[in-house]
């Protein structure tokens, strides 16, 4: 892979595949946080059908993302739940199952999802807990497949193969969000990254609410940024920015 088919290439897989290339049916490479918040990142993009339970088990994956060593016995403990669910169907009785399972970490002294749920911002609970559609209302096989996936995938240590996924439930815009360019990595100016700058970023990023980035935008250029990607990355109308946005995550040195 180039630069020129990094930036002209429109399938997902294809740059997944170019990033992390698999030489076996398997990976013997450890996954990246990027690659995590990626998978978490299409799993939010479903967020208007995924039961609750799954949107449970993203909200933590995405934890588990942010710190690895830290949340290690949440990730064992969530594996195995995440794993009965992408070899189920679905169904209502599996959802339970797996609530079930959820709710029985909580009698556990190292682990309390309840507790690490309720770190969430209000507008966050309040979309944690929007009523998702009836149980196998909506899922085909495909989709309950790939749904699963964005679920499980994550919490795989190594880097897993992306066309667990179908194509549609990738989105290239959300790959280029985290992934940025990786042949023009960003090198943030000391002198960007006042304490405005650090405040405004830190509170996005804890909050998940990326209102304020063409705000950030403002800032950084008051400061003395003239890198016009990021710049014109902060301040685009037709981005939906996450958790792992490239910009967020050299401003706060998350890589």
């Amino acid at each position: 892979m180039d630069e020129a088919f990094w930036l002209s290439c429109t399938d997902p897989v294809a740059l997944l595949n170019a990033l992390h290339p698999m030489h076996t049916h398997g990976s013997d490479v450890p996954q990246t946080r990027a690659s995590r918040l990626y998978l978490l990142a299409c799993a939010h993009r479903q967020w208007h059908i995924l039961p609750l339970v799954c949107r449970k088990l993203v909200y933590l994956a995405e934890m588990y993302a942010e710190a690895p060593r830290e949340y290690q016995a949440l990730q064992l403990a969530l594996e195995p739940i995440a794993e009965r669910l992408m070899n189920s169907a679905g169904e209502a009785d599996d959802l339970l199952e797996a609530e079930k399972a959820l709710a029985a970490l909580n009698d556990r002294d190292d682990i309390s999802p309840i507790a690490l749920l309720g770190q969430l911002s209000a507008a966050e609970q309040a979309r944690l807990t929007t009523p998702p559609p009836p149980a196998n209302s909506v899922f085909t096989p495909e989709a309950w497949r790939s749904l699963a996936a964005v679920i499980y995938l994550p919490l795989q240590f190594y880097t897993p193969s992306y066309t667990w996924l179908a194509r549609k439930y990738h989105s290239l815009s959300r790959l280029r969000e985290v992934f940025g360019n990786p042949y023009q990595p960003v090198s943030i100016d000391p002198a960007w990254n006042t304490p405005t700058v650090q405040t405004m970023a830190r509170q996005m990023y804890t909050t998940r609410n990326f209102e304020a980035m063409p705000v950030l935008a403002d800032a950084l250029q008051e400061a003395g940024c003239n890198h016009e990607h990021m710049l014109a990355h902060c301040r685009d109308p037709r981005l939906t920015h996450v958790r792992g946005c490239w910009v967020m995550d050299a401003l706060l040195d998350l890589r």
